[in-house]
């Protein structure tokens, strides 16, 4: 599987856990039956906001790693 069809796997995996309500489940989320809360009325926004706020800026200058990039 190539790097699109990983990323698509990857969000079928997000909406089956956090955003799709399951009939077996009383209509609610895997999610929210294990109390894991994902707030706001667009929830793929809330989780894509979540995510980008989590990896670390870049600094001029510097790579994510924290160093110099190389000449």
């Amino acid at each position: 599987m190539g790097e699109a069809g990983a990323l698509t796997m990857r969000c079928v995996q997000i909406n089956h856990n956090f955003i799709k309500p399951h009939e077996g489940l009383d209509r609610r989320t895997p999610s929210d039956a294990a109390r894991i809360k994902v707030e706001g009325r667009n929830k793929w926004l809330t989780i894509i906001q979540k995510a980008k706020s989590r990896q670390e800026p870049k600094v001029d200058g510097q790579n994510s790693g924290g160093q110099k990039p190389s000449s």
